[in-house]
């Protein structure tokens, strides 16, 4: 089965682009923190569930140290995003595999909104936004 991602270029220090995802998510119902634990965690590269800092997120991201978190809506619902440096472009991808349909139609309008509508200025000739399958 097809494994949806939307994956949005966003500019600007990390820090700034970060802070715009979270609040893209937070009215989608998506938090940093697990409800339950309040831990916040990543994925290591051998497939490893990690607990890390808000603040270690934002300080080793330029150096790919750390390149995705969870963010969740229950302890048992999470939502998988990750990135890459591209010099000051920031390439997000939101992985919607065992995400409910209406979040996915939810967090693709709010994506795509801010790219037509809030953040349109900051593209030129580029792809801002798009629908992947793994």
């Amino acid at each position: 089965m097809a494994k949806p991602i939307l994956t949005v270029l966003l500019k600007g220090p990390f820090p700034d682009v970060f802070r715009f995802v979270e609040a893209l998510l937070q009215p989608l119902g998506f938090v940093l923190a697990n409800p339950e634990n309040g831990r916040v965690t990543q994925w290591s590269d051998d497939g490893e569930q990690i607990a890390i800092s808000r603040d270690r997120i934002i300080n080793e991201a330029a150096t790919a140290t750390v390149n995705n978190v969870q963010f969740w809506s229950t302890s048992s619902e999470d939502l998988f995003v990750s990135w890459v440096n591209a010099s000051l472009r920031w390439g997000f991808s939101f992985h919607l595999d065992g995400v409910a349909p209406e979040l996915k139609v939810a967090l693709t309008n709010a994506l795509s909104n801010s790219v037509l509508i809030d953040l349109r200025l900051q593209y030129e000739d580029e792809c801002a936004f798009r629908i992947d399958f793994d």
